[in-house]
């Protein structure tokens, strides 16, 4: 394993690393092999409490076919004055993107912050594509 100078070889750090990924892939694989007992087990539960127990499950992430960044690129890029924040959520949940989110303007706010070319105009109090 380790010489006694305590320098190890290319080799043997690369068995390290493989003997690493092959036991994160065990551990993954076990992982869900027990989240499928689980989900019979949760459903079990419900199946003998009936709806009086609330059994709490994983969400699951919901599917987009555009990001949410590409819809408002696209929204803000077909007008030229631009839209206002509450303009731009019903857009864009009018255009089919699915949330989860409590507080999807937040989100819409975080994502326009981040993407370059999109400035605010205080004046009009509209998100613009510069």
């Amino acid at each position: 394993m380790a010489k006694t100078s305590g320098v190890m070889s290319v080799a043997e750090l690369e068995q390290i690393l493989d003997d690493r990924k092959v036991k994160a892939l065990e551990l993954g694989k076990r992982r869900e092999e027990l989240q499928k007992q689980l989900d019979e087990i949760d459903r079990q539960i419900l199946e003998v409490m009936g709806d009086n127990r609330v059994v709490r499950r994983r969400r699951r992430r919901l599917k987009n076919d555009m990001s949410l960044r590409s819809h408002v690129l696209e929204l803000l890029g077909k007008s030229k004055k631009g839209f206002s924040m509450a303009d731009l959520t019903t857009k864009i949940i009018d255009a089919g993107y699915k949330s989860s989110s409590r507080n999807f303007r937040n989100v819409l706010y975080q994502c326009l912050y981040n993407t370059q070319g999109v400035t605010f105009d205080q004046a009009t109090g509209c998100y613009k594509l510069k």
